[in-house]
């Protein structure tokens, strides 16, 4: 029987992962690649012949997934199993690899204590023959804090991660991060080890998150008990720590900083924040002009903006949203739960209550004006996607995230105060 063009197997190989495969989006095209029911097609397409055993290989090896525990993940792939690969003829296909933890509090500790273990032993070794290596992904939430910091920093120092652009890790705490530097020097790379500042300054995605929300302010609405690091280590007054960590990745186009506490980010550096076109902020207080100053640099770039539980510490957000609304190619926006800080120069603005648990907010405001700029933002943010040939947004955007967009203009309602005057 004739053999097929690798071509034919590797077409055949994408409409067996997805059968809703648009044969018009093929460039560039963006897919669920660690679906469960696409990858078991896959697996079973690999047994009919070398050629399809070749294609089907590179798209089930493309993402790995290493996690605990394993009887509630699907798709659990163990350390060994993971370092086996590491050996094998499929090395190559490896493009990205999410290792993580449960996030919470573990009720069979010591397995979790032999997998963190095995991940120790077994990572490191396994990521240095995965030479196309371009996204990793780690996520310790409730891993004893000394294993998975030591784990975490053993791979910046000992894995040539030449090939990595973007990284996403979330740690228990703020001085988490301010571990991983110990012992760094401008020029730390050596013959034995490399130096983490190289690595995070060849990084253009950056997702950072500190996952320790027990304590005073580290939940919205329920509150539990600081646990022994909260307590000692609090993740408010080691926030300057988080930040020293981020403003290492001086070539970013996207930045995402999540946290359980609201976090004081005016001491990020963010002059090297010049290429931004994703920004993501949760759980942060910023002065308007940092944050201002953080954007406005990559006015022309900027694509999505997300902002949840935002206190802006000084300004108001209709400053803010009248400069996004200059933005061309802003094409996402949106707000969730964002007010002032209640210890900021624009504290009178700040809501001293919380909402209802179940109300949908987006601006926590006594600032008026706030609700109608951001209407005036959705507006150009429907603009600008018509004028970028994008797709509408749909009807529940606009008739529950975007209904501001239905208000009078911000020029019309100052119009009304001061006639009211």
């Amino acid at each position: 029987m004739m053999e097929l063009p690798p071509e034919i197997h590797d077409r055949i190989v994408l409409y067996v992962e997805d059968p809703t495969f648009d044969d018009s989006q093929y460039i560039g095209r963006q897919c669920q690649l660690y679906d469960t029911a696409g990858r078991e097609r896959l697996s079973v397409l690999r047994l009919i012949n070398k050629g399809f055993c070749r294609s089907a290989s590179l798209r089930l090896f493309r993402i790995m997934h290493v996690k605990y525990p394993s009887s509630e993940m699907s798709n659990h792939w163990a350390p060994k199993r993971l370092f086996e690969l590491s050996q094998s003829q499929y090395c190559t296909a490896v493009r990205e690899i999410e290792v993580a933890t449960e996030r919470y509090k573990s009720d069979r500790p010591a397995k979790l204590q032999l997998f963190t273990e095995d991940l120790a032993a077994l990572l490191p070794a396994s990521l240095c023959n995965f030479k196309s290596l371009s996204v990793l992904k780690l996520s310790f939430p409730n891993t004893p804090r000394s294993m998975c910091t030591e784990l975490v920093g053993n791979i910046f120092r000992y894995v040539p991660l030449s090939s990595l652009n973007e990284l996403h890790l979330a740690l228990p705490l703020t001085c988490d991060f301010a571990t991983l530097l110990k012992g760094e020097t401008i020029n730390s790379s050596t013959s034995s080890r490399f130096s983490i500042k190289s690595i995070m300054k060849q990084l253009r995605y950056l997702s950072v998150s500190v996952c320790d929300g027990s304590g005073n302010g580290g939940q919205r609405y329920f509150q539990t008990p600081a646990t022994p690091a909260q307590t000692a280590f609090p993740n408010q007054s080691y926030s300057d720590q988080l930040f020293e960590f981020v403003q290492l990745a001086e070539k970013l186009s996207s930045l995402q900083v999540t946290s359980t506490h609201i976090l004081n980010m005016d001491v990020l550096d963010t002059t090297y924040l010049q290429n931004l076109r994703y920004l993501e902020l949760t759980s942060v207080k910023i002065s308007h002009t940092t944050l201002l100053s953080m954007i406005q640099q990559s006015h022309e770039k900027m694509n999505s903006i997300w902002f949840c539980e935002v206190q802006l510490k000084s300004g108001t957000w209709k400053e803010v949203l009248v400069q996004l609304c200059c933005f061309p190619h802003l094409e996402a926006f949106r707000m969730d739960s964002c007010g002032y800080s209640t210890d900021g120069r624009s504290s009178k603005w700040a809501l001293r209550l919380l909402p209802p648990i179940d109300e949908l907010t987006d601006i926590e405001t006594l600032y008026f004006a706030d609700f109608f700029a951001l209407g005036n933002l959705q507006r150009q943010i429907v603009a600008n996607r018509h004028a970028n040939g994008l797709p509408e947004l749909d009807h529940y955007t606009m008739k529950y995230e975007y209904r501001h967009a239905k208000k009078p203009s911000l020029e019309d309602y100052l119009a009304q105060l001061t006639l009211g005057d």
